[in-house]
């Protein structure tokens, strides 16, 4: 089954460099075929330029405001490896709501879901700390870029917050779009806080006791409280997809692309 990781992460975080240097490595120890998607918003560069005479290396440009391509992959192969690099412009929410189907649909594995922070951006500016909240809360890996006016003291209280709400995500650094240990950031293990990708609702529900995520298991044979029913069945569990009854989301995510440009 093909392998994919989401990569999340404003606009000149250094999410293709990453990627890039991902791949490198990858390469140079694996033999399958690379799928690079990215969003169609976000202008050509040259990020990808060390592979992008690779072989068994494919990048893809996704229709504006999608996650993932609709036609299927040209030489997919069970032992693919496939980073989808989400929009920078774009909400984070809407865009892991829409991944979440395609991987279903495509019959895909879900790796792991990697944030990278452009922390110049993220210490000078309270809205873009808080989309980039929304995108951590659902990352297995966080890494910290573009840190190089950053005090230490800034980075002890940004990642204090995370550690005080028991986040497992790792944190790690990146320099120059380069990882010191890039099998430890790649490693499939579930360390996401958000329970989105591994339980069924409808499952849970219409069974009463299922597990069907590798993070989490839920045993509901009865059930005292009825409202954990009631939230399990709605997905209201993970709290950025909780709506208000006119149908917005009760957690709001601010514009990203105005506070860039």
């Amino acid at each position: 089954m093909p392998q994919v990781y989401l990569i999340l992460g404003v606009c000149g975080s250094g999410r293709r460099a990453i990627v890039s240097d991902l791949v490198s490595n990858l390469d140079d120890i694996e033999k399958e075929n690379f799928f690079i998607l990215y969003s169609s918003e976000e202008l050509d560069n040259d990020f990808y330029k060390p592979i992008k005479d690779s072989s068994n290396t494919k990048i893809i440009k996704m229709k504006q405001g999608s996650v993932g391509i609709d036609s299927p992959l040209e030489f997919l192969e069970d032992e693919s490896i496939i980073f989808v690099i989400g929009s920078g412009y774009l909400n984070p929410v809407n865009q892991i709501e829409k991944f979440k189907f395609w991987v279903i649909e495509n019959n895909f594995s879900l790796a792991r879901i990697i944030t990278i922070v452009n922390c110049e951006r993220v210490s000078s500016h309270n809205d873009i700390c808080k989309w980039y909240d929304a995108c951590i809360y659902f990352s297995d890996v966080v890494l910290l870029n573009y840190y190089k006016n950053i005090s230490n003291k800034w980075f002890n209280n940004y990642q204090k917050k995370f550690k005080k709400e028991f986040y497992p995500c790792l944190f790690e650094f990146a320099s120059k779009g380069k990882l010191s240990n890039p099998a430890k950031i790649l490693y499939p293990e579930v360390r996401r806080l958000s329970h989105y990708f591994d339980v069924d609702y409808d499952q849970l529900v219409d069974e009463g006791s299922s597990t069907v995520g590798t993070q989490l298991v839920y045993e509901i044979d009865s059930c005292e409280n009825e409202n954990i029913l009631e939230s399990n069945k709605f997905g209201d569990i993970d709290p950025y997809f909780e709506e208000k009854p006119n149908g917005s989301k009760v957690i709001s995510i601010p514009d990203i692309k105005s506070l860039l440009e």
